[in-house]
């Protein structure tokens, strides 16, 4: 590992554990903590995925207009720092409408704070070094995300599940004296374009993926607010809820890993098609799920899925030059509207006709999706059979 990122991971791994509860665990405080139902939580994720999306939107706007008054490092101080000092009131004050105050305010400035530190990562790196430091930290913050959901489960067996959100103000606390060591600005960017990738193949391979990434994070949006429900459905013990939902996180870890090592799926279309597969298979095997071991075998595919899904994108936009698709504040954006469109979605179809429905939903998006996700391919493929004008 670089050290030079060392200080950086550190930091992204403390306030991946915020991001880990607020779009992973979050349902399971507010089902135990406050009696809120799948409806309720399906609101929630909606609410929460607009703020994502507006404050990461703004987070570029918002930095330039504070040039000269404020750095790149104060404002990512700034945002860490109104986490920690927001994650004690849910335990200070028991209100339902309290979580959804907490709530936006960890969304907003999470939205705000990762195209900030996505900055620090690749600014003043191209090439290999780049490759290395991404791959790094991906794996950081995957890990902390899984990390997050499994350290829920002792609170949650005590009944104390809003403790969630102390842990989480100490976390903010040490990442924002992290995040003060850094640097008052980013490098910079010294990424350059890779000819010998930037090919009509790799190009179609990125337009594919790029279109896969939101719509994975739609799916992601869709099932986590609906994972205590399910899994209580399938008379779950509550002290194993957390870790099974955890699985699709820890596959999605070892498939980044496997991705990030390897070579073979490189420029092949079909690496795309079956991670599209994977993830839309996984996800209805999750809903529509009758026993535990179904249950895990979707999580695992699911995971696997959106892993390949976020690695290839990430991978095609620095192969072809544009790695700014993983470090903007639209990148962030596009997360953000899968967060926000996915349990819109999921909500429309449970209240149509229960489970069955979200499937039926979701796989409509899915299908309106395929199209441009898919056409690039299809182009490339018949250029490549029949080499001349198109």
């Amino acid at each position: 590992m670089p050290r030079t990122i060392a200080p950086l991971l550190v930091c992204t791994i403390l306030a991946s554990f915020g991001t880990g509860v607020v779009w992973n665990g979050l349902a399971f405080v507010t089902r135990d903590q406050y009696g809120f139902g799948e409806v309720e939580n399906l609101l929630l994720a909606v609410f929460n995925g607009g703020v994502y999306v507006a404050a990461a939107l703004a987070s570029g706007p918002l930095t330039r207009s504070l040039a000269g008054r404020a750095s790149p490092r104060t404002v990512l101080v700034g945002m860490l720092a109104i986490q920690a000092l927001c994650c004690p009131l849910p335990t200070l004050i028991e209100s339902p409408w309290l979580i959804w105050f907490v709530a936006a305010v960890l969304s907003g400035s999470a939205a705000v704070q990762w195209p900030i530190i996505e900055s620090y990562l690749t600014a003043g790196r191209d090439g290999e070094s780049m490759r290395r430091a991404i791959g790094w930290w991906n794996v950081a913050w995957m890990a902390a995300v899984a990390a997050a959901i499994l350290g829920m489960t002792p609170l949650l067996a005590m009944g104390r599940p809003s403790w969630t959100f102390l842990g989480l103000a100490i976390l903010f606390t040490v990442a924002a004296a992290v995040a003060s060591r850094f640097p008052p600005a980013p490098a910079d960017h010294a990424a350059t374009p890779h000819p010998h990738h930037a090919s009509p193949r790799y190009r179609a391979l990125l337009t594919s993926s790029r279109v896969l990434l939101p719509l994975g994070y739609v799916l992601v949006g869709a099932i986590s607010p609906l994972m205590p429900y399910l899994l209580s459905d399938l008379d779950a013990p509550l002290e194993w809820q957390t870790p099974t939902t955890s699985v699709w996180l820890v596959a999605r870890i070892g498939i980044v890993v496997l991705f990030w090592r390897t070579s073979f799926w490189h420029g092949r279309a079909s690496t795309l098609v079956l991670a599209a597969g994977l993830l839309v298979g996984g996800f209805a095997t999750m809903v529509l799920a009758t026993s535990m071991t179904a249950m895990v075998l979707g999580l695992v595919a699911f995971g696997f899925g959106q892993g390949v899904v976020y690695y290839a994108a990430l991978y095609y936009a620095m192969a072809v030059g544009h790695a700014d698709v993983d470090a903007g504040g639209t990148h962030e954006g596009l997360i953000g509207a899968g967060y926000a469109v996915g349990p819109g979605i999921a909500l429309l179809g449970s209240l149509a006709a229960g489970p069955t429905g979200i499937v039926a939903a979701t796989w409509a998006l899915v299908a309106f999706a395929a199209v441009p996700a898919f056409r690039p391919l299809v182009r490339l493929a018949r250029r490549e059979r029949h080499p001349g004008p198109d």
